[in-house]
């Protein structure tokens, strides 16, 4: 009999080649289900949905934040030494086939595909309207998964129902352009069906659920990716003029952004939630250690306060802003905006907080080091993965947006958290709103108002004019750590010079210049590198190894070589 199982491509074909006796296989198992028994009813309906949503909950772990982040320009993978492990593969372009992060994503994302499937495949034609309104949900979540295959792989099968025997299995590459109109056909189906639930107002926080909007908001986003502008124009100002969503206020961008305090809140279009309590933690919690790999890393760092610091923070301080993203900020609006003070913790907060402080610690023989050494040199003497006089791959602002407070943690356990983790954010939608007009020639109006609202909540600099190098700036500050700028750099045809030579020379931070302190930086924060203590470590020259973007290789990932082992239809991307 067939059971329910968590099935990835790779693991569907390992079942349907692996030959055994039928009636070993059809031994009642306890706890699980017949196929032919379930997806009967409302609740069985409602349960197989309810999985789609869990596993989105789990692809958003740091694996998937470093394949998406890490090979763009803005993230560092954090304060862990200069090792060529998973991350720094990614970071550094020198990622290939095997690579276990980018199976993972492959598979996790097909693990949704499948799930989606199975209540489509199992419920659509009923009548029950939550069986419908399901259905349109799993189409809308399957789109969402393929969003992200299509921008990462280019060209992978088109998997539209539930695969089930060996020849099945043997799936070819799909023609992106038919992946897109799969995409957006799915949508309109979903919005189309008038059984997804829909925000009342501004205020509704009832609407928990994959939303008529978010539906709408997704077909905007396949429209502006697959160059679409037109359609996506149109299909925007539709979420734009609902007047269901609205950006949270400057003063409460820091508190609500992300905390449980800000789940549901006027900006968020997709997030998933989790209850949090007693009984539910220890077996449904988030199991993501978000809160552990976004917080700063105390083993690396000289504490003002050991005992302090692991009651507040303790993590592996992966996705730090760069060097170069910090300076081209901080240069449009400085350190003091909202915006700015809701992405980043300065060392001047961590100081406040009680946490670090470098000068303070700083041994004579790193004191030595630092007189004798060239200023655009750091001796590699001075290990990052052991020395807590500096640390590596950081300039003196820490990680805030996507990190949330101590009082989040559940039972003092970093898995485990009330707050709810968001997707899809009308900030997003403004942004590609803004970028779909400029692709239309469109130099003011809507698109201009829509980037300025961006701008303005942000405390920076609002524009005179609609240009895709606007759009594009602003896009990067504002969606930064979201995800969002690799793929942004592909697809605007500006990887291979935003990328080339990025990743030779990284930086090292000691806090302060010699003889300077915190009452030198200026009020809006613009002279702080000038203040800084950073020291851009030349890894090409210590490593004699060139870190480069490749054009016509690192547009896309590699598949898997576990999933072309099992599916001798799906073709290797170029270069790989």
């Amino acid at each position: 009999m067939n059971k329910i199982h968590i099935v990835f491509l790779t693991v569907i074909a390992a079942m349907t080649l692996v030959s055994c006796n039928q009636r070993r296989l059809d031994i009642p198992q306890k706890g699980v289900y017949a196929e032919e028994d379930f997806y009967k009813t409302d609740s069985d309906c409602e349960q197989a949905l309810a999985a789609i949503y869990v596993d989105i909950r789990t692809l958003f772990m740091y694996y998937h934040f470093c394949v998406t982040e890490l090979p763009g320009d803005d993230c560092y993978k954090g304060a862990s030494g200069y090792k060529l492990d998973d991350c720094h593969t990614l970071m550094l372009s020198l990622f290939d086939d095997t690579h276990g992060y980018i199976r993972r994503e492959f598979q996790k994302l097909y693990s949704i595909v499948y799930r989606a499937n199975l209540v489509i495949d199992n419920f659509e034609g009923k009548e029950s309207e939550v069986m419908r309104q399901a259905v349109a949900e799993a189409k809308t979540l399957r789109s969402w998964a393929y969003i992200y295959l299509i921008q990462l792989w280019g060209n992978p099968p088109i998997v539209d129902h539930v695969l089930r025997t060996s020849a099945e299995f043997q799936q070819p590459n799909a023609d992106t352009d038919k992946l897109w109109e799969f995409v957006i056909s799915s949508l309109d189906s979903a919005i189309e069906s008038d059984v997804m639930q829909t925000k009342r107002d501004v205020t509704d926080k009832g609407a928990v659920r994959a939303t008529r909007e978010f539906a709408m908001a997704l077909k905007g986003k396949a429209q502006v990716l697959s160059g679409d502008y037109a359609g996506a124009k149109e299909t925007l100002w539709k979420v734009i003029d609902s007047g269901k969503y609205e950006l949270i206020p400057s003063e409460q961008l820091a508190e609500l952004f992300f905390s449980s305090k800000g789940n549901h809140n006027c900006e968020s279009i997709f997030e998933t939630n989790i209850v949090m309590d007693e009984e539910n933690y220890k077996k449904v919690a988030s199991s993501d250690e978000w809160y552990s790999y976004c917080a700063p890393r105390v083993d690396k760092l000289p504490l003002i306060s050991g005992s302090f610091l692991r009651k507040y923070v303790d993590g592996w301080q992966y996705f730090q802003p760069t060097y170069s993203f910090l300076t081209d900020i901080i240069a449009n609006e400085g350190t003091q905006s909202y915006r700015f003070k809701a992405w980043f913790y300065s060392y001047e907060d961590m100081q406040e907080l009680g946490l670090v402080s470098f000068n303070s610690q700083r041994t004579s023989r790193t004191q030595e080091l630092l007189d004798q050494m060239p200023a655009d040199q750091p001796n590699p003497d001075l290990d990052t993965n052991t020395s807590k006089d500096h640390t590596g791959e950081m300039c003196g602002f820490w990680h805030r947006k996507l990190l949330m407070g101590p009082e989040e943690i559940f039972n003092g356990n970093a898995s485990c958290d009330g707050v709810d983790r968001r997707y899809f954010r009308y900030a997003e939608v403004l942004l590609l709103y803004a970028e779909a007009c400029a692709q239309l020639g469109e130099t003011d109006g809507d698109g201009l108002v829509a980037l300025n609202e961006i701008a303005k909540r942000a405390g920076a600099p609002t524009y005179s004019s609609l240009s895709m190098d606007n759009v594009k700036k602003e896009k990067r500050y504002e969606m930064w750590g979201e995800g969002t700028r690799y793929f942004d750099l592909v697809r605007w045809g500006d990887a291979a010079e935003a990328l080339a030579e990025h990743w030779n020379v990284l930086p090292v931070f000691y806090g302060y210049q010699s003889g300077k302190s915190a009452d030198d930086i200026d009020s809006d924060g613009r002279n702080i590198f000038s203040v800084y203590e950073v020291r851009l470590f030349d890894l090409k020259k210590f490593t004699g190894t060139s870190y480069n973007f490749e054009a016509g290789k690192h547009e896309l990932m590699p598949y898997p070589g576990t999933e072309l082992a099992n599916n001798a239809l799906l073709k290797q991307n170029p270069g790989w």
